[in-house]
């Protein structure tokens, strides 16, 4: 779990960190106008927030639809279980987790 947690987080790390610093720099570094060095900055803040928009706006659409009251009839005793199976895994059989 540590290490998929680690991997995940390197990932994300370089999606957040490592990318925009790589394309700011090249922006910086090209000879562009105002008008476009900030045009391009726009367009590429756009795209790199485009999934969470998507995401929150799903999630937003189904909390107030329907299908928001039928998922979560399901998915909150799913849950539950997952959280009392987890918390006897961690009193009980603690070295199964690791």
């Amino acid at each position: 779990m540590i290490g998929l947690a680690f991997v995940v987080n390197s990932i994300e790390f370089l999606c957040s960190a490592a990318i925009p610093a790589v394309f700011t720099h090249m922006l910086a570094i090209s000879p562009l106008s105002t008008v476009r060095y900030y045009t391009l900055l726009v367009v590429y803040d756009f795209f790199f927030m485009l999934d969470d928009m998507v995401v929150f706006g799903t999630a937003a659409f189904a909390a107030r639809s329907a299908l928001g009251e039928k998922y979560a009839r399901y998915t909150k005793p799913a849950g539950g279980l997952v959280m009392i199976a987890l918390g006897i895994m961690m009193v009980f059989f603690p070295t199964a987790l690791r």
